[in-house]
């Protein structure tokens, strides 16, 4: 974007686009004053991290629907991100 000219500059991603303006507000935070991202990869939390919301995902169990969701999200990011970076 500073090679075109712009000195100041918003980002939006989805999908691969989403790690491209992640890596342009990190790199360049001076120019970048804003990223929309809307792709996210949940995880589930870890007490390390989230104590209280660990221990509720550990008191209350997932559905079905979530279940699959996890399952589907250590899929992609498994195969389809790792097979072409």
């Amino acid at each position: 974007m500073l090679e075109l000219g712009y000195d100041q500059y918003v980002t939006q991603g989805g999908d691969w686009g989403y790690m491209i303006t992640r890596a342009l507000g990190g790199m360049y935070p001076d120019s970048c004053k804003a990223s929309h991202i809307n792709f996210l990869r949940p995880k589930q939390p870890v007490y390390g991290k989230n104590l209280f919301l660990a221990l509720q995902h550990s008191i209350q169990p997932y559905t079905e629907q979530e279940k699959n969701g996890l399952k589907r999200t250590a899929w992609f990011a498994k195969k389809a991100l790792v097979s072409v970076l």
